[in-house]
């Protein structure tokens, strides 16, 4: 961070946010998934790392580390964001105002701190992406191998790697939480056995040619046909598996809907007795009160002087 802003990197944020141009950017963000393997302070090695190999002290940067828990599994997602502001700190001591302003490369002092996107192209800056990648990738396998994990990561897509594979489609927690417990337990064992069938492939690749080639390439078909039995065997189980988890489903299903009948016919049951009681007390209220008297007014016939009869 520049000198004023060292104490509160706040000020930093704030005053990019006043005195960059209005179609300039404020920072660029990396955000990188971290190994489950690690501890909380591997992981911080890790970040520490990448961050000096990649902004070191020539961008002003902020990072943090975030553990949400996995909404498919319930495991650890463990990822850092890398916020840096793109102008390139050359020395030259600039108040905030100064140091957002356009660089002035004839005299650097009159001028603002130079960004490190100027005047590349859309086709260039996705090759840097490409770059920055695959440097991830190196320094989390350096890291992977430091702390004895056999497991290495790649920046290449299934298709770079050579896997006739499609990629999954991004989920996220809102669709998760709508899907099935059937739905995400079949993603997950189809993830575990795409997995197995792909570490199967890569000792396929692993074939010692040193020697004998022709047995070489026969051990090699022997153990491709080894391996495509293995794949078989996984689907046929993996749709083994889907079925009696349909069936499971459909079971509970039924047993919901049986309740819920269950349910309704003690609900009606409950509102048809509470009319019967209602009923019965209107009736008891009737009986045990004493009846009215209707009182007839009948004049009686009179006579006597100056009255007719």
């Amino acid at each position: 961070m520049p000198s004023w802003a060292e104490r509160n990197p706040k000020d930093f944020w704030n005053a990019a946010d006043q005195y960059e141009r209005a179609n300039g950017s404020v920072y660029r963000e990396i955000v990188v998934a971290l190994p489950r393997e690690f501890d909380p302070e591997q992981r911080r090695e890790l970040v520490a790392d990448f961050i000096a190999q990649e902004i070191g002290e020539g961008h002003a940067y902020q990072w943090a580390i975030h553990n949400p828990k996995g909404a498919l599994d319930g495991g650890e997602q463990p990822h850092a964001h890398i916020m840096y502001n793109e102008r390139i700190q050359d020395g030259i001591e600039r108040d905030p105002a100064h140091y957002f302003k356009r660089a002035n490369k004839k005299d650097p002092e009159k001028g603002g701190c130079v960004k490190a996107s100027g005047g590349k192209s859309p086709a260039e800056l996705k090759a840097e992406l490409a770059i920055t990648r695959e440097r991830w990738a190196n320094v989390q396998n350096k890291h992977l191998e430091k702390y004895g994990h056999v497991d290495r990561v790649t920046h290449l897509s299934l298709k770079g790697q050579g896997i006739k594979r499609q990629p999954e489609r991004h989920l996220g927690a809102r669709r998760v939480k709508r899907m099935a417990t059937t739905e995400i337990s079949a993603l997950l064992e189809r993830r575990v056995a795409e997995g197995r069938l792909e570490r199967e492939n890569k000792m396929v690749d692993l074939i010692d040619l040193s020697g004998d080639i022709a047995k070489a390439k026969n051990d090699k078909v022997q153990l491709e046909k080894v391996v495509m039995a293995g794949k078989n065997d996984i689907l046929v189980m993996f749709e083994q598996y889907k079925k009696e988890e349909q069936r499971k489903a459909q079971e509970l299903k039924i047993q919901k809907e049986r309740i819920e009948i269950e349910r309704l016919k003690a609900e009606q049951e409950k509102v048809f007795q509470a009319n019967l009681e209602r009923e019965r007390a209107v009736e008891k209220s009737l009986r045990e009160k004493p009846q009215e008297l209707e009182m007839v007014y009948r004049p009686r016939n009179r006579t006597g002087p100056g009255m007719r009869r």
